[in-house]
This record gives structure tokens, sequence and C-alpha cells, in this order.
């Protein structure tokens, strides 16, 4: 499935009016691309990008927001937890 840009992408400041836990899939994707991810209990996230490649974040602290536009959290080398999508 592809990802699909929020209705409200492209603005400066925004608040999230779509949210969901996040369990890490090295084959999932997500239906909307993420704004940004919050982080529950810290640790490492790789997120998957639109054009399929991934980038680690490494040591992100509890109850950080990352913002990251993502379509998908990979399970290998992510060992955060209580993942939150923001849209």
């Amino acid at each position: 499935m592809e990802a699909r840009m929020p209705d409200n992408a492209g603005t400066q400041a925004r608040i999230a009016s779509n949210m969901w836990s996040i369990t890490p899939s090295d084959t999932a994707t997500f239906e909307l691309e993420t704004a940004g991810i919050y982080v529950g209990v810290g640790g490492n996230i790789t997120v998957k990008k639109r054009n399929s490649q991934t980038q680690l974040f490494t040591a992100v602290p509890q109850g950080t927001i990352l913002p990251v536009n993502s379509i998908g959290v990979m399970a290998t080398g992510t060992t955060a937890s209580n993942l939150v999508g923001l849209v």
C-alpha cells in the first residue's frame, strides 16, 4: 500500500488530527505518512521513508516527538516502544 499525504500536508505548524499506535514491521507501511512520531519508551527507531530508504535515529529519549515524515517503522533496528504516529 502506498502511503498518501494527509489533507493538512504542507502547513507550517499543525496540531495532530489523527494518531495511531505503531507496531514496528519490516514489511507493513502506514496508510498515511506521518508528520511525527511520539516516543513513549526511548531507544532507537528505524523509519522507512517515502523512497523506501531507511533512517536510524539512535538514543531517542522517551517523551520525544520525532518530527519526521515516515511511511513505516522498521522492526529491525528499533528498540523504542509505545510509538504513536501523528498526522
